[in-house]
């Protein structure tokens, strides 16, 4: 959406921006690259049992115990390499979005970002990007965590819609029409190992 904004018709930010707020980021880089090494050392099943649970994504298990129970499976799936690599390589080394304001208000199709109202981690940063980026709407989730995309996926369409976002016909497939998406692009996930991502990223290529 900075690098290549010609390829993004509108965007949805889900759960972005944990650690983002410079007095956190010594931290938060620090804390990455612990995890990174407990993934390497330990693997990933080991360490998805307590990452599956951590403060920010017990709420989709208290509400729906069986999405959680998929996330978790799929979590501790992972490549333990390459989630260490991720951990190490991304999470570790990306820049804080406070660092990037000057190209977000430049931003001009729509965003919609949203946002868990138990994700601590993200609630200031999802303020930040609805005050800095002009077209952007804020749907924040009752009751939620960093899983939001999760557990918002079958209202998504319709929050982004509201948010600006009207798809055409002929925008995009009809599978992605009826999923309520378009061609909306989801970006800044953040999850660690966002199979889903990857796969409907790969659909709207």
């Amino acid at each position: 959406m900075l690098g290549h904004p010609e390829r993004v018709i509108s965007a949805v930010v889900a759960g972005a921006g944990y650690g983002a707020q410079p007095e956190r980021a010594e931290a938060f880089r620090a804390e990455s690259v612990l995890t990174a090494a407990a993934f390497a050392a330990e693997g990933a099943a080991k360490v998805a049992e307590r990452y599956a649970i951590g403060p920010a994504r017990v709420q989709l298990q208290n509400k729906n115990p069986r999405g959680w129970a998929e996330f978790a499976a799929a979590l501790a799936g992972h490549s333990s390499l390459g989630s260490a690599l991720t951990m190490r390589g991304v999470q570790a080394a990306r820049p804080s979005l406070y660092a990037l304001t000057d190209e977000l208000a430049r931003v001009s199709v729509p965003v919609l970002v949203l946002a868990g109202d138990e994700d601590e981690g993200c609630l200031e940063a999802a303020l930040m990007l609805k005050r800095t980026i002009p077209t952007a709407g804020l749907a924040v989730l009752p009751r939620t965590g960093h899983t939001a995309k999760l557990r918002a996926h079958r209202g998504l369409g319709q929050q982004h819609r509201l948010a600006g976002e009207h798809p055409q016909p002929g925008d995009g497939p009809a599978e992605h029409a009826e999923e309520g998406i378009g061609r909306t692009v989801v970006v800044a996930v953040l999850t660690q190992g966002d199979d889903a991502a990857r796969h409907l990223l790969g659909r709207l290529e």
